[in-house]
């Protein structure tokens, strides 16, 4: 048995980029902040450097400070759409490197 929790260790077996970017997409915001190390840990060990700083940007979205309205700051939404952009071109199978996601 792993000790992994049960999706981080559907994550772990995914085998190609594109499954691991749809996870990534699909991974409720709990699972993000939850299993923050574990997920890094994974993809890591998968290679998949775009995964981790799509994660590292998710992760610092979802615990950064909001305006009076609730909202992120811009520079942060900017960067965050981008980075998804990138993992929804991994998830079709159409993108082969992180380029421009830094």
């Amino acid at each position: 048995m792993s000790h992994l929790m049960p999706l981080v260790e559907i994550l772990a077996d995914h085998d190609t980029n594109a499954s691991r970017a749809d996870w990534l997409l699909r991974a409720p915001d709990s699972v993000i902040i939850r299993d923050f190390d574990a997920i890094r840990v994974v993809l890591q060990q998968a290679h998949f450097l775009p995964g981790v700083t799509f994660l590292r940007i998710r992760h610092a979205a979802l615990q950064g400070t909001r305006d009076a309205g609730g909202d992120l700051p811009e520079a942060t939404k900017l960067q965050l759409l981008a980075a998804r952009k990138v993992m929804v071109g991994f998830s079709l199978g159409k993108a082969e490197t992180g380029e421009g996601l830094t």
